[in-house]
């Protein structure tokens, strides 16, 4: 299970669950930053991210990074949640379900899901958004003519809100708000 880990896993470190980052780790651990705790407060902010692991000593210094990022010891991970793994998915409303089924993902075992709604199954959130990591290629690109025809044909529509990027760094977020229709 732990060869598996990418991008889209969520780890359960003391009371404190971690995003995973990226689809390469150090042999002894994964690069992954704090984003809920226990209680359900939200850390928004990567940058508060790094503070909060620094803290607790998880931050290293990744050469093909060139970068410190915070690093969970692969034997102090308390539990992982597998994004794939549809037994550790909450109940889900009907909306999400009928969106999933018509984008044609809730048959696929390439399809998982993750975010706020996969940390909703330990946590008591509300989660705002939809977060899915699509690990096969051509599944992928399926599910992304999909959207796009959806899009075409008026089904879906752009939603964005300047709120929608909170913890983005200013520049970035004014150059997503300016693209934003």
């Amino acid at each position: 299970m732990l060869d598996q880990v990418i991008e889209g896993y969520v780890l359960l470190h003391r009371d404190t669950l971690w995003m995973v980052k990226g689809c390469e780790h150090p042999i002894n651990g994964f690069i992954a930053y704090p984003r809920y705790f226990k209680d359900g407060s939200k850390v928004k902010d990567p940058i508060h991210g790094l503070d909060i692991a620094r803290r607790l000593g998880l931050v290293k210094y990744i050469d093909g990074l060139k970068m410190e990022v915070p690093v969970i010891p692969r034997y102090a991970i308390d539990s992982i949640l597998d994004p794939f793994n549809r037994s550790l998915w909450p109940s889900l409303p009907n909306i999400i379900n009928e969106f999933l089924n018509e984008i044609g993902a809730l048959n696929s075992e390439d399809v998982g899901l993750t975010g706020s709604y996969l940390v909703s199954s330990l946590v008591s959130i509300k989660p705002r958004d939809l977060d899915l990591i699509i690990r096969d290629v051509r599944e992928g690109l399926r599910i992304y003519d999909v959207l796009k025809d959806l899009r075409e044909d008026g089904i879906t529509e752009h939603h964005i809100e300047s709120k929608d990027f909170s913890g983005t760094d200013p520049i970035t977020r004014n150059e997503l708000l300016r693209r934003s229709p």
